[in-house]
């Protein structure tokens, strides 16, 4: 009689793939957050069967990558003792969030002290307060002869850290260093191996070129940028131009002045993507034409790196997002893509005479791009000459079609019109995405109180549009106008407010959700899309009754209907 009983196909796997799915899933993953740790992922595979079990129990390779510190957070030491014990003699890799809260420190720093010989991987990120004493990180001082990633968001700065002595200068496997605010020596022997690193603002810009110039090997490097105008200028003088052929990836922020002095230094491949971000302008206004100086070097910097780059990626695809009253971020539209990346702060009131414009201009780099979305956050509104600044901007950007955006960048464009009737050549679609921010709900508001002789303001959506329509002559009329289901433009249609569209913009296509309604079609009262606003309504009622978020402007618009 045959045996019924039938092996799993798991169980009749070859145990060279059954180890290689094991040390999948035992990977280390960063700080990007995992449904499962990998600690806990060995111990349940562990217990799944005895041929399983035999496979992790010996190996103390596996063991090794799992002191995961979040795995580890036990009130009885244990499961600690036993990990460790199971990991005796392997690299290791230590990896996790740790705090003032528990114990965990008690177990981190003596365990560290005591096998820092084997550390591969050290990966720590969250609060380090002052009770836990500068000794803890004395390991800090000694070689490092496994060490291969290192990572310490050590926020606390009254934490003296290792300083000349980092690693006793012997980490000769190390090939990425993140995370470290203190100084080390820009000479230190393990510097010439790393491919990925990040320098802190305790560096000037000075040390940091001088750092870079025994780097050849870097492929990912973040600068925060150290403001020094004396050393700047001498460096602009007396540092010779560092080439670091196989970089990929640079990041610079703080600084205007070292992020123009450092972009004016160092050569990089065509192929290397730019990200500038969280750059302090507040000095290009007080310092007055010593500031303009700055930060045309600055533009002259972004110039030597995107044009080439852009030679090579011409971008298809780019985003404007307003981040602050006077500074915007100019970024590619996909940052998932690994070429053609980039991302640079640019300061609006130097816009309108920026060289770094004419040039984008002139040399057609933004001509590919069809699809332009602009954003502001919800924060003041730009002043005009920021608003002109950004106008400047989109000149360069001739053969977009759809415009995807919102009234408050409507608003602001509209500020200077002549410029604006000039924009987009080619556009036909309008796409409104985000609400009026609070900044234009006001300005409207006030306006339409003026007094009761005077007529109530035309929407930014409708001034651009007419504006559009009166200048066809130069530019073709929009054509398609895609609302997006936000709370404004729900009581817009509940209200009728599109109604008269019918006869002001005929030809013209109003979409919503997956309606859409052709103006001058004899049905005007398709404008208010019911279905649509009751839709919408019914789901964000739906929502707000079983306790999820509902955003305030949805709260008011329910309210209303309740």
């Amino acid at each position: 009689m045959q045996d019924s009983r039938r092996k799993s196909p798991i169980s009749m796997l070859n145990e060279d793939v059954l180890w290689r799915i094991f040390m999948l899933n035992t990977e280390f993953h960063g700080s990007d957050p995992w449904p499962n740790s990998p600690l806990t992922t060995a111990r349940h595979c562990s217990q799944a069967c005895r041929r399983w079990r035999s496979m992790f129990l010996s190996s103390r390779l596996i063991w090794g990558r799992l002191i995961d510190l979040c795995a580890l957070r036990q009130r009885k030491d244990d499961w600690r003792k036993e990990v460790e014990a199971r990991s005796e003699g392997a690299l290791l890799w230590v990896y996790g969030y740790i705090s003032s809260l528990g114990l965990l420190p008690d177990f981190l720093f003596p365990f560290l002290h005591k096998n820092w010989g084997r550390v591969q991987i050290l990966y720590l990120w969250g609060e380090i307060y002052d009770q836990y004493d500068d000794k803890l990180w004395a390991f800090l001082n000694k070689p490092a002869p496994q060490l291969r990633k290192f990572e310490a968001k050590i926020p606390n700065r009254n934490t003296s850290l290792p300083n000349n002595s980092l690693f006793a200068d012997n980490a000769p496997f190390l090939r990425h260093f993140h995370g470290y605010t203190g100084k080390f020596p820009t000479n230190a022997s393990w510097l010439r191996n790393l491919s990925s690193m990040t320098f802190s603002s305790m560096f000037t810009t000075g040390e940091v070129l001088q750092a870079l110039q025994r780097m050849p090997n870097l492929v990912s490097l973040t600068i925060s940028t150290h403001y020094d105008s004396d050393s700047a200028v001498r460096i602009q003088v007396a540092t010779n131009g560092i080439f670091l052929a196989k970089l990929e990836t640079l990041t610079l922020e703080g600084s205007v002045l070292g992020a123009g002095t450092i972009l004016q230094r160092i050569t990089p491949s065509p192929d290397c993507s730019l990200s500038i971000t969280q750059l302090d302008f507040s000095r290009i206004a007080s310092e007055g034409h010593v500031g303009e100086y700055y930060y045309a070097q600055y533009e002259e910097g972004i110039k030597s790196y995107l044009l080439p780059h852009f030679s090579v990626h011409p971008p298809s695809s780019v985003k404007i997002q307003f981040v602050r009253e006077n500074a915007l971020v100019l970024e590619s539209g996909n940052l998932n893509s690994h070429t053609g990346r980039f991302s640079i702060e640019l300061y609006t009131p130097s816009l309108p005479s920026s060289s770094l414009i004419k040039e984008l201009i002139s040399s057609g780099s933004f001509s590919s791009v069809t699809n332009l979305p602009i954003r502001f956050g919800a924060w003041s509104m730009p002043t005009p000459t920021s608003a002109l600044g950004i106008v400047s901007l989109l000149e360069a950007f001739p053969s977009v079609t759809t415009l995807i955006t919102s009234d408050a960048v409507l608003y602001s464009l509209l500020q200077h019109p002549d410029r604006t009737a000039r924009l987009f050549p080619s556009l036909t679609t309008l796409e409104l995405i985000d609400p009026p921010v609070d900044d234009l709900l006001r300005i409207s508001d006030s306006q339409e109180t003026a007094g009761d002789l005077a007529p109530p303001p035309l929407p930014p959506r409708e001034r651009f549009l007419k504006l559009r329509k009166d200048t066809a002559w130069q530019q073709q009329p929009i054509s398609v106008l895609h609302l997006s289901t936000t709370p404004y433009n729900i009581r817009l249609l509940e209200r009728g407010g599109m109604v008269h569209f019918e006869s002001e913009y005929p030809g013209l296509l109003v979409k919503c959700s997956s309606e859409e309604y052709m103006c001058g079609s004899g049905q005007p009262e398709k404008l208010r899309f019911e279905a649509v606003v009751n839709n919408v309504r019914a789901t964000m009622k739906r929502f707000r009754d079983m306790g999820a978020p509902v955003g305030e402007r949805w709260k008011s618009l329910l309210k209303d209907y309740s």
